[in-house]
Parts: structure tokens; C-alpha cells; sequence
């Protein structure tokens, strides 16, 4: 008999919600009712008629761009000023797993002359410093306003003349390096907007990363004279979005 009147109680407060947060209030009730009576005829209109959870779905992607600060270390640091970059990103998310593609452009200069084979490419020339990243993350904290996700990943390294001056002297290119990398580091979105509910979490949202990463780069033999990696802050704007599916 209690369990008669518990399931009429629930289905006509599940006919008169009026507003969303009430709906977690029913969804704990419901939880209860079901834990009570594992066994209840009404297990399936319960399910489909009174509890109404919804959850994220498995894949998600965001964009990002990026601006900040990037430090060189070793020899670079005596050849090279530091650098501020402007960039892109692009993530993919299955579940708490995310693959980083981003796309770092640094500016910055010479700290010494390089001798070439036409000439010499001053002190306080102007350089671009590229750091093409492809990385997996994990994601060790997810709330309604804070993702934290530790990464690590391989890329490049690149740092050449301005396209416009390579252009017009291709031998300045001889003064370019490149290396394979390893990357790693951690991220961190300040998530924006409404806090969800129990039943419809937040999934899609705005969000300011904050990212530290250092690349390590792996020199060719021909590059025997320089050595060090580059430590990077960057701080990004964009979005994240994943769509929700009800969990029945």
C-alpha cells in the first residue's frame, strides 16, 4: 500500500514542477523509491515518466585562442629573445580524454649576429618562433566552473626570418632551426554562463584557459651547439561544447 501511494506522491509532483531545481529534489526521490523497491512493477514508468536526468555525451570539442609569454632556456636563451605569441587551438574530447592540436606563432628577435653564407643576420633582427603541438590530456577535475587537465604531447619547433625577408633572400634560411619536441604541462578553464543542475549539468560553455607548457625540443646532430627548451604561459578565450543525452 505505501508503495501505491509513494508512486502516485511522485507521479503528481512530477506533473506540477515548476522550475528546474524542484527537479532535482524528485530525480533523489525517485533514486530512493527505486533503492526501496528494486523489485517494483513501477521500476520503468518511474524511470521514464518521473526521474528525468540528463547527462554528457561521450565526445565534445572546443576552440581557443591564445595570446601570453614564452621563455627560452639553454643556448636559445643566449640567441634569442623571449617571445609573445599569438595562436589557435582546437580540442577533441571522448569522456575525461583530450587531444590538443595548437597552433603557437611567437615573436621576438636575434641576441647576436648569424653569419650566413651571404651575408650576416644582425643582432635585434626580428624572428617568428612556431611551436606546432599535438597533445593528450586528462581531465582530473570537472565542475560547474573549474576543468583542470594535465597534458603531454610531441610538436616542433621552429624558428626562422620573417617569411616577407626570406622571400626576398632565400639564403636566410640558412639561419632557421628545427626540432622534434615533447611537450607537457597543464590547463585550466575558469568556466562562464549559468550553473547547471543535477539533472542537466553544464556541458557547453565559454571559458578563460590559463596554460603552462614547456617543450622540449630533441636538436638534430647538425644543431650540436644549441641546446634548452621553451617554458610558455598562454592565456585564451573560446568555447566548449557537448551535447547531453538522457540516462535512463
Amino acid at each position: 500500500m505505501k508503495k501505491g501511494k509513494t508512486i502516485i506522491q511522485l507521479n503528481f509532483e512530477s506533473l506540477i514542477i515548476e522550475n528546474e531545481s524542484f527537479q532535482d529534489t524528485l530525480n533523489i526521490q525517485a533514486d530512493r523509491f527505486l533503492e526501496a523497491y528494486p523489485d517494483t512493477e513501477y521500476r520503468d514508468f518511474t524511470k521514464k515518466h518521473i526521474r528525468f536526468r540528463l547527462v554528457p555525451k561521450n565526445w565534445g570539442m572546443a576552440i581557443e585562442f591564445f595570446s601570453g609569454y614564452g621563455i627560452f632556456t639553454g643556448t636559445l636563451s643566449n640567441n634569442y629573445t623571449n617571445n609573445v605569441p599569438l595562436g589557435v587551438a582546437f580540442d577533441i574530447c571522448y569522456k575525461r580524454f583530450e587531444l590538443y592540436l595548437r597552433d603557437y606563432i611567437g615573436f621576438n628577435s636575434t641576441k647576436k649576429d648569424f653569419v650566413y653564407s651571404t651575408g650576416v643576420y644582425e643582432k635585434g633582427s626580428s624572428t617568428i618562433v612556431f611551436i606546432p603541438e599535438a597533445s593528450l590530456g586528462f581531465v582530473a577535475l570537472d565542475n560547474d566552473r573549474f576543468k583542470l587537465a594535465p597534458f603531454a604531447g610531441i610538436g616542433g619547433l621552429y624558428i626562422c626570418p620573417p617569411f616577407g625577408k626570406t622571400d626576398e633572400e632565400p639564403e636566410l634560411d640558412e639561419v632557421s632551426i628545427s626540432a622534434f619536441t615533447y611537450n607537457l604541462g597543464v590547463s585550466f578553464d575558469i568556466k562562464f554562463g549559468k550553473k547547471g543542475y543535477l539533472f542537466c549539468p553544464k556541458s557547453s560553455y565559454r571559458f578563460l584557459r590559463v596554460r603552462y607548457g614547456y617543450s622540449i625540443p630533441n636538436f638534430a646532430k647538425k644543431y650540436d651547439e644549441i641546446s634548452g627548451g621553451t617554458h610558455y604561459i598562454t592565456i585564451g578565450f573560446g568555447g566548449f561544447s557537448r551535447g547531453l543525452k538522457r540516462e535512463y
